[in-house]
């Protein structure tokens, strides 16, 4: 196993870390890197780690997975802002002190460059690792689900979808994909910006659950889009926002150049163009809605729906001033 002993030695100078018995031939056992007494037996125990412990033991261990530089930088954003939390999924060792779990942590640390409360477990059977981190992934919306903020996976579904659309939204940017921060690094929409996001706007999860109960009516809009901008417009006036909502599902009464009336035959015209089930993308149906929307709000007819705008940009929300 490669080692750098000099700088970790150096280090170990440095902060005062009392080495012990455990440290063998330049080989550090992680207890003896985050001054911990050694143990037999697994057991875990909460300890702080500076990033220069952080650094020492990715230095000293064996070769990891390949590193997710996008993982790591959400990690980071956590402890840069004060979101780290310590939970049961921390960092952990096998019964030679060495690191099988939690490169992505140290890492974030050592980015983040501040010190992180976190869960360290010993003398784990190397075996354990064939197991770990090979279920299913808990995503936003099961933990949507598990707060109590939703009625069910697919209530949660829709809302987690529409947040994320109005989190772009709110922060200056486009409506869909990911942000790129200034280091070229994609900032991941997670649990905390989802939660954040349904506070700021309490109408979100009675709109998501309309919105499943009714888009199957009649049209088919994508869901997440259309309770993510049915959300924001209620913001505007709820009569108007449901009553267009409404009229885009059934389509009763409307004529023509009526903005709803567009926004519908532009969704049933995306299915007859295949005769399957086609859907209108996520992206073009947010043009639409908002186009037909801003008519709406301002009692123009319509002749032409577009699914883009002349500058590229998003347009604005008529009567939003979010």
């Amino acid at each position: 196993m490669a080692t750098n002993v000099a700088p970790v030695g150096a280090e170990i100078r440095r902060t005062g870390i009392q080495i012990g018995p455990a440290y063998v031939n330049g080989q550090g056992r992680a207890e003896a890197i985050l001054g911990v007494p050694f143990r037999q037996g697994r057991h875990a125990v909460e300890v702080t780690i500076t990033p220069g412990m952080a650094q020492m033991l990715l230095t000293v261990m064996p070769p990891q997975r390949s590193l997710n530089a996008a993982r790591v930088a959400a990690f980071a954003a956590d402890i840069r802002t004060g979101r780290w939390q310590v939970t049961h999924q921390g960092i952990a060792f096998n019964e030679r002190g060495e690191l099988i779990d939690g490169q992505h942590r140290l890492s974030a640390c050592v980015e983040a460059d501040m010190p992180i409360q976190i869960l360290a477990s010993f003398n784990q059977p190397q075996a354990t690792m064939a197991v770990v981190d090979r279920g299913k992934v808990r995503v936003i919306a099961d933990d949507l689900v598990m707060m109590g903020l939703v009625s069910g996976h697919g209530h949660s579904q829709v809302a987690q979808a529409a947040a994320k659309i109005i989190w772009h939204l709110d922060n200056g940017r486009a409506p869909w994909g990911n942000h790129t921060s200034a280091n070229g690094l994609q900032r991941q929409f997670n649990s905390d910006d989802c939660v954040a996001t349904l506070t700021r706007h309490p109408k979100l999860v009675d709109t998501s659950g309309w919105v499943l109960m009714h888009r199957r009516k009649g049209v088919t809009p994508p869901a997440g889009p259309f309770a993510a901008l049915l959300t924001l417009t209620r913001e505007v006036s709820e009569a108007k926002a449901m009553r267009f909502a409404e009229q885009v599902i059934d389509g009763e009464g409307l004529v023509k150049t009526d903005p709803a009336h567009m926004l519908r035959e532009s969704l049933q015209r995306a299915v007859r163009v295949t005769q399957v089930n086609h859907k209108m993308t996520r992206q073009a149906f947010l043009f639409r809605y908002v186009y037909a929307w801003n008519a709406y709000w301002e009692g123009r007819p319509l002749e032409r729906l577009y699914a883009v705008s002349k500058t590229g940009e998003f347009p604005k929300i008529a009567g939003y001033r979010g």
